[in-house]
């Protein structure tokens, strides 16, 4: 403490509330010792004795008899400098005989010399004599110096009470040797601490040093791995985004090859599409001029023949501005509520005598009769005409087409359904059917200009429709058409 005790029963109390925190007997008790001392040394001997009471309890707790032991001799050492010297003794002899039952002679030592020199006070020299020679005897058995000072006092002190001064004398010298001895070995301790303490902190030094070079080593060691990961993500980044160009690219190549492709196809289709229809009016009309012998009844073939072509031709150009009105949205068609069921049904007899020519039996069936709908006539007719006479195109004779009419009660639509037994149309074409001037493998081998379903999925969206359509190559299609009661 060397003189600090203010601020040292500060720092014992903080370890105190440390330790009371921890729970630790054996630390509380220490710490009270510590405080007992504190006040022992300013000579406030009542908070002395109570902390060494307290130090003593903790200890008791803890079942360490050394630490009971040991207060036992300060609260013995209180009341021998109170002059109560019985009390004193009394504390001494309980700390003798319970730290005589461990094997620490060097804490025995000081209960066992704290009982003498209470004997020597009181003027008990047999039991003094005693007690100092089992304490000489153990002091020299453990080679302690402090110890053998302290009996050399004590038997210096002896030997003047008994006016034996040359004895005295020499026990003076013995303690004063062993004195010294002890304040040498204090002075080696203190040096052998102080070269330690250089030592330490010179290692502590170099290892600070080291364990700095460590870490920049080790902080060198992570950015260059965090270095070579983010050039690692970045080379990954840029070959996704390089693979990923090329694939649309590439993607983009083949939609342009096909977008060639389905363009080359529907201008050969059109130009077919229109240069058969002149071609027979031009013929026709060849004949006509030429043919002088030709009856009133051939004229009158001709001539119907001549209009039926033309008529051909002019709603394959109607076809083909309807389609482009749509897609830019400049058509304006008159809507109208009324019957669907009726307008449908009279649409599908239009096609009876058709698909009859063709050996193909239609059939319309509605579990309705009548049914009112917001709807543009001209739209649905179309769009019933382009379904119907294409799933006659593809059916073969004795084939079988079935016109369906449905209401839908949960979502208030109306279900058109029109399915066929023709050639049908593969699943990797379904898709795209319904794009502009395609056509599916099938359907080439007929004629036809591939604006037909597109123009009909046109129509039935502007209506706030959809159209879906299910096939199976060789056993036919399923257009089913959707239409809202109300738009």
């Amino acid at each position: 403490m060397l003189g600090y005790y203010n601020d040292a029963e500060i720092k014992f109390r903080e370890a105190l509330k440390d330790e009371i925190a921890l729970e630790s007997l054996i630390g509380q008790a220490i710490n009270y010792a510590n405080l007992g001392a504190v006040f022992e040394i300013r000579q406030q001997y009542d908070s002395a004795f109570v902390y060494y009471n307290k130090s003593l309890h903790q200890n008791t707790l803890a079942k360490s008899n050394m630490g009971i032991g040991l207060c036992l001799i300060h609260l013995g050492e209180l009341y021998e400098k109170e002059k109560e010297f019985e009390l004193a003794k009394a504390e001494y002899q309980k700390a003798y005989e319970l730290m005589e039952q461990i094997s620490d002679k060097w804490h025995w030592l000081e209960a066992c010399l704290s009982i003498a020199r209470i004997h020597l006070t009181t003027g008990n020299t047999d039991e003094f004599n005693r007690y100092i020679q089992l304490a000489e005897n153990t002091a020299k058995e453990i080679e302690s110096p402090e110890h053998l000072a302290g009996v050399y006092e004590l038997k210096h002190e002896y030997n003047k009470k008994e006016g034996n001064f040359e004895l005295a004398l020499d026990n003076y010298i013995m303690h004063k040797a062993m004195q010294d001895s002890v304040q040498g070995i204090q002075k080696a301790n203190r040096y052998m601490d102080i070269r330690l303490g250089h030592e330490k902190n010179k290692n502590a030094l170099q290892l600070q040093k080291i364990e700095a070079a460590s870490k920049m080593k080790e902080q060198r060691k992570q950015y260059a791995i965090y270095m070579q990961w983010l050039i690692i993500v970045v080379v990954l980044i840029v070959l996704a985004l390089l693979y990923y160009s090329y694939c649309l690219r590439t993607r983009s190549n083949k939609l342009l090859k096909q977008l060639e492709t389905i363009r080359t196809d529907f201008f050969t289709n059109i130009t077919h599409e229109f240069r058969t229809p002149l071609t027979v009016i031009k013929g026709l009309n060849r004949q006509l001029q030429q043919k002088q012998s030709l009856t009133d009844k051939e004229k009158i073939a001709f001539r119907a023949a001549i209009e039926r072509q033309s008529d051909n031709l002019l709603n394959l150009v109607n076809q083909l501005l309807d389609l482009a009105k749509l897609k830019r949205g400049v058509d304006n068609p008159q809507w109208k509520r009324g019957n669907i069921v009726a307008y449908l049904q009279m649409t599908a007899e239009a096609f009876r005598l058709y698909a009859g020519e063709k050996q193909v039996n239609l059939m319309f069936y509605s579990d309705i009769t009548d049914y009112e709908i917001d709807f543009i006539p001209s739209y649905v007719n179309k769009i019933i005409s382009n379904l119907l006479s294409n799933a006659i195109k593809h059916t073969d004779a004795g084939g079988k087409i079935d016109f369906v009419v449905s209401k839908e009660q949960r979502s208030n639509t109306i279900v058109i359904r029109i399915s066929d037994t023709g050639e049908g149309i593969a699943q990797e074409e379904i898709e795209l059917i319904f794009d502009s001037f395609y056509q599916s493998k099938q359907a080439k081998n007929t004629s036809g200009t591939g604006i037909g379903l597109a123009f009909t999925k046109l129509m039935v969206e502007k209506m706030k429709g959809y159209i879906k359509v299910q096939s199976e190559l060789g056993k036919g299609s399923v257009f089913t058409v959707t239409l809202p009661l109300r738009n």
